[in-house]
């Protein structure tokens, strides 16, 4: 997916604010989640599953600024209740940073902790993390 940096989303120096790139990582993953065919409105009452971010990284090396065009991957894996996500942030194929995040997949019925299932897994076309 691609994504312009808003003028709103840059500091005092001309760059995009540090805290914003997780932004971007919710924006890249809520349009996966899409892309696979599982609005995350609908995946949660689908599956009765939502996922809460236990970690996150984000490993800088370049900046973005103001109306530069963002181009994002998402890829992710998966382990018990765990996604594991990698998001590569690239402008015009120059790398800008990569973020990871992993989540923790939380029964919305109870509460609790819950294993992601090999049926969710194809549905979010995930790779089993080894």
């Amino acid at each position: 997916m691609n994504l312009r940096v808003r003028y709103s989303e840059v500091d005092s120096q001309g760059v995009v604010f540090n805290a914003n790139y997780l932004n971007y990582c919710d924006i890249a993953i809520t349009e996966y989640f899409r892309a696979m065919g599982q609005p995350y409105k609908e995946f949660l009452e689908s599956y009765s599953m939502d996922f809460h971010v236990i970690k996150a990284t984000v490993e800088y090396t370049k900046p973005a600024r103001f109306d530069n065009v963002i181009s994002i991957k998402v890829s992710g894996k998966y382990a018990g209740p765990r996604i594991f996500w990698t998001i590569e942030m690239s402008r015009e194929n120059d790398p800008i940073c990569v973020a990871e995040l992993v989540y923790a997949a939380i029964d919305t019925g109870n509460g609790r902790v819950r294993r992601i299932g090999d049926d969710i897994a194809a549905a979010l076309k995930l790779e089993h993390q080894t």
